[in-house]
């Protein structure tokens, strides 16, 4: 199962646990390196992803994610063999350029920017919202690739919560870059990432009027959640194109 949607000339997919040959814990569709998954099924799960989307495996820039806020602009195609970058958002005018990160509770953040031709996807869990990923991802749209304000559009997809509990040190990691926090942290220290989510992007100047929210939620058996399974489980991943580069 894919989740798919159009912004403008950009075309968004989040995949589901469904349709790879990883075994459990990883079943079934693991596109992560990270777990003890074996290379092999990764591999193959991959394959299955692009073909259905009709993607080009070169034309795939990815990233080693830190938990961070470093922003990498994708320009070339990265050579076979050689290591992603260490990022937790990648941005491009490539127009033959996918743009893919992997997720299994974090926020998933995909930025377009129509006039401009700008495409873009961060990875936002509670330490990179700390770290101000959402922030450095919409200015180095705006810097690097010229987006206009009054251009851009996000989408937040599927992720941890509104039943996310925190403790109080996470939520003191929060407040120096996010000084509202609080406001989405019930009485029983659940915190709604997507909330948090979509008051960073206001923050950073895209309007509650241009951010598209997503439902699902990865506690949900149909994806991987890094919590709801203590740690041992597989990655789903984001994926964002230019529809007019789409094969």
């Amino acid at each position: 199962m894919l989740l798919e949607a159009n912004i403008g000339p950009a075309h968004l997919v989040f995949t589901s646990r469904a349709g790879g040959v990883s075994p459990p814990p990883f079943d079934s569709l693991n596109l992560g390196r990270s777990v003890p998954d074996a290379p092999e099924n990764v591999e193959e799960n991959l394959r299955r992803l692009f073909a259905a989307l009709g993607i080009e495996r070169e034309r795939v820039a990815t990233a080693h994610q830190v938990h961070g806020r470093e922003v990498a602009v994708v320009g070339e195609p990265t050579p076979a063999g050689a290591a992603p970058v260490r990022a937790d958002a990648l941005v491009t005018r490539r127009r033959d350029a996918v743009l893919m990160l992997r997720f299994a509770d974090c926020v998933p953040v995909f930025l377009v920017a129509p006039e401009a031709g700008a495409i873009g996807i961060a990875h936002a869990g509670w330490r990179g919202l700390a770290a101000g990923v959402v922030g450095a991802a919409v200015t180095a749209m705006r810097t690097s690739l010229g987006a206009a304000g009054a251009d851009l559009w996000a989408a937040v997809g599927p992720c941890a919560g509104p039943t996310y509990q925190v403790d109080e040190p996470v939520m003191a990691a929060l407040r120096p870059t996010l000084p509202w926090a609080d406001r989405y942290r019930d009485g029983r220290g659940m915190l709604d990432l997507a909330g948090v989510t979509r008051h960073a992007l206001a923050d950073a100047g895209v309007g509650h009027d241009r951010v598209l929210v997503a439902a699902e939620r990865t506690d949900s058996p149909a994806f991987f959640s890094h919590r709801a399974s203590g740690g041992r489980t597989g990655r789903m991943a984001g994926l964002i194109r230019m529809v007019d580069s789409a094969v």
